[in-house]
């Protein structure tokens, strides 16, 4: 026999009982475990969500409560691996948004001369982006050819090649910045 809710969804009887009569229990665990009624009510949602989609083989479990008591606990220790994912990545974002050090003279002084770079460098990653890829994941990540090779899904000789024709265009870029487009 099953039950259909008011939005079409239709789920056993004897699942509906089951979570009727065990609810309260799973949150009392889940309160004990997370120490909110909030993040409990989540990941006990979370849980039975899950029970719904395996009902047919945890209703013939010898032991169907245990069963779902684990359940709880999976999603339990699961919404605390995502809170804490969340707060690494806040932490993070934080660091980069609010915390930069502080420029100094030297910094700047280091810096003189890149701009003459900057209009060749848009140049060639608009005329040529797997070019800027390859020279970028080399000299700013400091990979090699193999893993550069790697991670844009290529051979090793396309990465030296790329690499190759990509400095010769900054090059000739620099060296001739008043040239227009198409001269070469």
């Amino acid at each position: 026999m099953t039950y259909t809710s008011r939005d079409g969804t239709a789920w056993p009887l004897d699942y509906e009982e089951f979570i009727s009569e065990h609810l309260a229990e799973f949150m009392r665990l889940g309160v004990q475990r997370l120490r909110s009624i909030h993040d409990a009510d989540d990941a006990v949602a979370n849980a039975c969500k899950r029970i719904f989609e395996r009902w047919e083989k945890i209703k013939y479990h010898p032991n169907p409560v245990a069963v779902a008591r684990l359940v709880v606990r999976h999603y339990c220790i699961e919404h605390l691996r995502r809170v804490a994912r969340d707060d690494r990545l806040r932490q993070r974002l934080a660091t980069v948004l609010f915390e930069q050090p502080v420029t100094t003279a030297d910094d700047i002084l280091k810096l003189r001369g890149i701009d003459r770079l900057d209009r060749p460098w848009a140049a060639l990653e608009e005329r040529a982006p797997k070019q800027a890829e390859c020279l970028r994941l080399r000299y700013h990540e400091a990979m090699s050819n193999a893993e550069i090779a790697l991670a844009l899904d290529c051979n090793v000789n396309a990465v030296k090649t790329n690499i190759h024709l990509g400095l010769n265009s900054l090059r000739r870029a620099m060296e001739h910045p008043d040239m227009g487009e198409g001269e070469t």
